[in-house]
């Protein structure tokens, strides 16, 4: 038998209604695929935008307690020379030899 013919006995010996149930049950497999992987990607989708929204507001958060600190280091560092001698008496790092050897030196080189 010749393969057009083989083609054409097998096709003709399927009930037509085996081959309509197999054609929608592929149709309905394809659809049902279709909505759970609709439905996977926008769960992964909105798993990473909220992720990188935490991200985002982190980040903020991180930038604006810098800036406070560096806000407050500058307030407490305004009457600081320039030579980074610590003269409030308050402060932890405050060294009282090096005040008064960073004095001493100021007048010695005015005179």
């Amino acid at each position: 038998m010749s393969a057009p013919a083989a083609a054409a006995a097998a096709t003709a010996t399927t009930s037509p209604v085996f081959r309509s149930w197999l054609l929608w049950s592929a149709l309905g497999a394809g659809a049902a695929y279709g909505f759970f992987r609709d439905a996977s990607l926008k769960s992964a989708a909105a798993h990473k935008h909220a992720v990188e929204t935490k991200d985002r507001e982190i980040a903020h958060f991180n930038a604006a307690r810098a800036a406070y600190a560096a806000q407050k280091a500058a307030e407490a560092n305004k009457g600081a020379p320039a030579t980074g001698i610590v003269s409030d008496p308050d402060s932890p790092d405050f060294d009282l030899e090096k005040v008064i050897l960073h004095y001493a030196g100021e007048t010695e080189a005015k005179h």
